[in-house]
This record gives structure tokens, sequence and C-alpha cells, in this order.
């Protein structure tokens, strides 16, 4: 929770923030994770993934400001995502249950770039590229399903609380209050053995609520 205050203040300070939106509504995720062995050279020993699930979608968002007078604009953005992973790649086949699950939540603070294709008009179509801090929590197990690693078919156990990067991009079809949005943001962790690479992506819709503090 501490963390997650910590990402939450690196918005909260920003000097664009005197004018900024809550984001509200419902998102279908489809989430991934790689899981790397730093002691072998990053090389990739496991594959989750999930099926498709729904939850919640609930954002920050600071307001846009545009470069000058082009349709180039940027803002910051918190973000979160759950997620279940409970299907592993395995001799070939991508949709085992083998007996692992990795569950938990990522948190992204993340200043974003965009280009307006429609700045003038009442329905707008962003499309943007961010990159910022992540934090992860997440808990579960895997199994190593790389046959040439000396602990193949061993299952391990993960609970990582961590920061990383994070980075993604989206598409977005939104007015005042509506928003649509896809977005594929993909944060990281690390505990002394392994990385833990994550792939979100989010179809939603959320209403957008403006809120002045000034």
């Amino acid at each position: 929770m501490k963390k997650f205050i910590a990402l939450f203040l690196i918005i909260l300070f920003s000097s664009h923030l005197y004018a900024f939106s809550l984001l509200v509504g419902i998102k279908s995720s489809v989430s991934s994770m790689r899981v790397n062995d730093l002691q072998r050279g990053d090389e990739k020993i496991a594959q989750m993934h999930s099926t498709p699930q729904f939850y919640p979608a609930v954002g920050i968002r600071t307001k846009p400001n545009y470069i000058g007078k082009s349709n180039w604009g940027y803002f910051y953005q918190l973000d979160w995502s759950r997620y279940r992973l409970s299907r592993q790649k395995f001799d070939g086949i991508d949709d085992n249950d083998v007996g692992t699950e990795i569950k938990g939540y990522s948190v992204f603070a993340v200043p974003t770039l965009y280009y307006d294709f429609y700045k003038k008009e009442e329905w707008t179509f962003k499309a943007g590229l961010g990159i910022g801090a992540g934090y992860m929590s997440t808990k579960g197990s895997f199994k190593i399903t790389q046959a040439s690693h000396p602990e193949f078919n061993t299952i391990k156990a993960v609970n990582v609380n961590d920061f990383g990067i994070a980075y993604g991009i989206f598409f977005e079809l939104l007015n005042e209050h509506h928003s649509f949005i896809v977005q594929n943001f993909i944060p990281s962790a690390k505990d002394a053995n392994y990385e833990y690479a994550q792939d979100n992506v989010d179809i939603m819709y959320r209403y957008i609520f403006h809120l002045d503090l000034f």
C-alpha cells in the first residue's frame, strides 16, 4: 500500500494537476507473463497467460496539454490492472493447465505523448505512447518449461512486490465524457532470480468525470 501511495503522489504533485479527470468503467483484459532466468542471461523459461476476463476500469489522468498549435500533446496518467494467469505454454501447446497460477495487480504512473487526429471535432481520436514507473504485486507459481534448463519441469513459487519500468501504447476514441480505448501496457518486476514481464491488452469503456481543484 505504501508503494501504491508513492506512485499516486507522483501524479498528485505534478504541476498539471490543477485540472484532472477520473475515468471509471469496465474492461475486458487478456494478460500474459514471460518469466526470464536472470542467472542464465535472461533466458525465457516460462510463459503464462490468461483467458479473457472482465474487471472494473479506474484511472486518473491530468488535463491534456498540446504542444504549441500542433496536434501533438501529453498528459500524465495513473492506471491500475488486475490479472489472473492460470494457463501455461508447455510442450508446444498454449492452453495447458499444469496446476500453476499467478495473480495480482499492477499500477503504472506514466507520462504519455499522443497525437490527436481530430483535435477540433466533438469526438476525437488519439494514439499515444507512454513510459514511466510501474509497481507489480504478484503471487503464485509457475513451471519451468524450457527443456534445456537444469530445473526443467520444476514448479517455482512467486512472491514479488517491486517497482519497474512500465510502457505501452493506446488508441482512444472519446468526447467530453465518454472514452473507448484499446491499450497495451507492459510492466515488469524482478526478484533475486527471475524477471517477470507482463503484457496486458485491455479493451475498455470509461465515463470521464472532470475534476478541477482550482
